[in-house]
C-alpha cells in the first residue's frame, strides 16, 4: 500500500458496501431510489441475471435475481439497513456487508456530496 492510500485511509475515508439479493427489477429501482433519495446512499447498483441456488424449506431452490450494490457511508449503515429490511419483500432477505476503501479523491468528493 502506497503512502498516499495509507494517509487516505487514515483521513476516514472507508465507504461501506452492502450487498442482498432481489426477485424483482422494479422492487430493487423502489428501494435503490428510497435509498438514494434520502442520500442514505450516493449509489445503488443492480446486476440482473444473477442464477441462485439456496435451501429454503427443506427444498434446493433455482431462481434468478437480482444484486444490489449500495454503497454508504459507515455511520448509515444502521439506517440503511433498517430500511432495506422494511422494504424488501423477502422474509429472511440476506444483508452482506463489505469493508472498502475509496481511493479516488475526486470519487470520494462526489461521495461525500450525495450522502448525509
Amino acid at each position: 500500500m502506497n503512502l498516499r492510500i495509507i494517509l487516505l485511509h487514515l483521513k476516514g475515508l472507508d465507504m461501506k458496501i452492502i450487498l442482498t439479493s432481489i426477485d424483482s427489477n422494479e422492487e430493487a429501482k423502489r428501494i435503490a431510489r428510497l435509498l438514494v433519495e434520502n442520500k442514505l446512499s450516493p449509489c445503488v447498483q443492480i446486476l440482473n441475471n444473477c442464477q441462485s441456488i439456496y435451501s429454503w424449506d427443506n427444498k434446493i431452490v433455482e431462481e434468478s435475481e437480482y444484486i444490489m450494490i449500495i454503497k454508504c457511508k459507515e455511520d448509515l449503515l444502521k439506517e440503511v439497513c433498517r430500511i432495506v429490511l422494511k422494504e424488501h419483500n423477502y422474509d429472511t432477505p440476506e444483508l452482506i456487508e463489505i469493508d472498502t476503501l475509496i481511493l479516488n479523491p475526486k470519487f470520494l468528493k462526489w461521495f461525500n456530496e450525495n450522502s448525509q
